[in-house]
């Protein structure tokens, strides 16, 4: 890294690389897991029944708590 920096390159995430809240929301997987949250699954019920990681079911439930707040 230190010897792409040298070189005037950039390391890291791209700029404008990272999506909104609503952005991530509205993709297919977190719109069915805000349905099972809702229907009253447990998170890891909820992982399993969608088929994705219980961190990301956290994540999702993190993001549409902070869009009611």
């Amino acid at each position: 890294m230190q010897r792409a920096k040298n070189w005037g390159g950039h390391v890291g995430r791209p700029i404008g690389s990272t999506t909104t809240d609503d952005d991530f929301l509205a993709k297919p997987s977190s719109i069915a897991i805000d349905d099972a949250l809702t229907r009253g699954l447990s998170i890891r019920a909820t992982a399993k029944e969608v088929g994705i990681s219980p961190a990301t079911v956290q994540k999702v439930k993190a993001a549409l708590k902070k869009k009611d707040i």
